[in-house]
């Protein structure tokens, strides 16, 4: 999170913490997911066939994004606005400056380089 250009250096601290934050609720939801998933293959008659596999999927989710994917993912979610183009958070219009005064065509199904020869016989 250091590494990510910011305009000064309290906005990467602050992204830092915020990045800490979100990865300390994740690996507590973690934590979590992994004691139920203990108890449920552990004490299968307190627990339906549907919690089991349902448990079992999110200790497993959980365990490969904690390795994989929730690093890459905080630090998207917190700098999303500068992974996209500028142009998608433009709020205001830009302002509209004077129109291009445009030359007169004689002949608009002319191509462009009949037009370049006509200008340069006329030099």
């Amino acid at each position: 999170m250091l590494a990510t250009p910011a305009a000064t250096w309290w906005q990467r601290v602050s992204k830092l913490a915020l990045a800490l934050a979100v990865a300390l609720v994740l690996q507590v939801a973690d934590v979590i997911v992994g004691i139920k998933s203990f108890y449920v293959s552990n004490f299968p008659g307190v627990w339906g066939p549907v919690a089991t596999e349902i448990y079992q999927f999110l200790d497993a989710f959980f365990q490969s994004w904690d390795t994989q994917l929730f690093p890459f993912a905080i630090w998207a979610g917190i700098n999303f606005r500068q992974l996209l183009p500028e142009r998608l958070f433009v709020t205001q219009p830009q302002a509209a400056g004077p129109p291009l005064a445009r030359r007169p065509q004689a002949n608009p199904g002319e191509s462009r380089g009949e037009r370049r020869r006509q200008q340069r016989s006329q030099r």
